[in-house]
């Protein structure tokens, strides 16, 4: 690709492709869609750029009512974050949140 060539759009899975994944992965958790990165720019996220296309660097975010409460950043290795984010939340109960109570709510 020359330097005067167009970059392309950057790209996002569409939001209904994502429910998708969710609904078939049994994640109890929202995922994020963010095809503006006005989330990335608000918080400074980490992103890289590769042909032309914008994509966020491994990180893992907790939040709770609206505020983030841990990141975890860099995510290094990577098949290690899952159980690093599993300790820290039963090593800080007061920042978990009952799911089942959660979705019973929605």
């Amino acid at each position: 690709m020359s330097e005067d060539a167009p970059s392309r759009p950057e790209a996002q899975p569409p939001v209904d492709e994502q429910r998708e994944f969710a609904a078939r992965s049994g994640l109890r958790f929202p995922l994020l869609s963010d095809p503006d990165r006005k989330l990335a720019e608000a918080l400074t996220l980490p992103t890289f750029t590769v042909a032309g296309q914008a994509f966020y660097k491994r990180a893992t975010l907790i939040a709770k009512r609206e505020r983030i409460v841990k990141v975890f950043y860099p995510v290094f290795p990577p098949q290690q974050n899952a159980a690093d984010v599993v300790d820290w939340l039963e090593n800080n109960p007061g920042h978990v949140t009952d799911v089942a109570a959660a979705e019973q709510r929605e």
